[in-house]
């Protein structure tokens, strides 16, 4: 069944959301290294995650969504990030983009919102692109890299350099488009983040609407049509420190689990020609205390 044809499951409360997300992570460990030689996350990972319901977290209440809160969001990033660095990366860029979505106007929306309950989709928002105004819309060119979520992708976000009225210089907006007018290229051989299959994208002299625009210097500023539009605070947040959350939960996460690892392997290593544990040395579990340490404090 397509985004279109479900809403999926419904959580009852944030609280439930995060439990059943944050369940899946013994999946997400067990497929971690299926992931790095994949160079993508796993289908069946990904299909789990999906059937939480957990991309309706920043979609607007008013199109069946959540509006759920960026503290709960951090929270699932870490817990993933524990599990599989590369899986948790893509999954909170695909939810925080259905934030992006909420921030432009209100025809882009219902256009795309009202037809199904969320989207999955990468956003490049680095300036790689270029719109040529056309009537009703634009005609886009450009390649973009780092198109985290593209393998599982239904639409893209991407940033162009854009002729706008009463103003001398191109604006930089960002334009959404179904990915089956995006070319996937593949690029990835990223070592650490291998498993996030963040391929290039680029798009060849494709029309797009006007209504699906909007100018990231209102976005940056929180001062977007959506932020307008919608009555949460949550839509009128600058988009630098929300997109901040997004990439160093994870990131934390996995942070905190290299501490766990290292403290596990410390019980039991003996280093050759000695009989002392290294856990049992001074200079080890002062080394240790300092990453936790530092792990504790990012979260905290």
């Amino acid at each position: 069944m397509s985004r279109k044809e479900s809403l999926g499951h419904t959580p009852s409360s944030e609280t439930m959301l995060l439990d059943a997300v944050s369940g899946l992570a013994p999946m997400l460990s067990d497929n971690a290294r299926e992931a790095e030689q994949r160079r993508k996350p796993v289908d069946e990972v990904m299909a789990a995650i999906e059937g939480t319901g957990v991309y309706r977290y920043f979609v607007p209440k008013r199109f069946g969504g959540l509006e759920y809160s960026l503290e709960g969001f951090m929270h699932l990033g870490m817990n993933l990030g524990e599990a599989c660095l590369s899986t948790a990366w893509v999954v909170t860029f695909c939810m925080e983009h259905n934030w992006l979505l909420s921030l432009f106007g209100q025809a882009a929306q219902e256009d795309i919102f009202g037809q199904q309950p969320y989207v999955v989709a990468p956003g490049s928002l680095a300036p790689k692109g270029k719109a040529v105004e056309v009537e009703g819309g634009y005609r886009v060119t450009g390649r973009w890299q780092w198109g985290t979520g593209v393998m599982h992708a239904d639409w893209a976000m991407v940033a162009a350099l854009t002729p706008l009225p009463g103003q001398k210089e191109p604006a930089l907006c960002m334009f959404i488009l179904p990915i089956k007018e995006v070319e996937i290229i593949d690029t990835w051989h990223i070592d650490g983040m291998i498993g996030t299959g963040s391929n290039d994208i680029a798009i060849h002299d494709v029309f797009i609407p006007q209504h699906r625009m909007v100018n990231l210097a209102d976005v940056r500023a929180g001062e977007s049509p959506g932020a307008l539009w919608h009555d949460s605070p949550l839509y009128k947040m600058p988009m630098l420190p929300v997109l901040g959350l997004t990439a160093t939960a994870p990131a934390v996460g996995a942070a905190k689990q290299a501490v766990t690892l290292f403290h596990e392997r410390l019980q039991g290593r003996v280093v050759y020609g000695t009989t002392t544990k290294q856990g049992d040395k001074p200079v080890a579990q002062s080394r240790l205390a300092h990453a936790r340490a530092e792990a504790l404090s990012v979260e905290n």
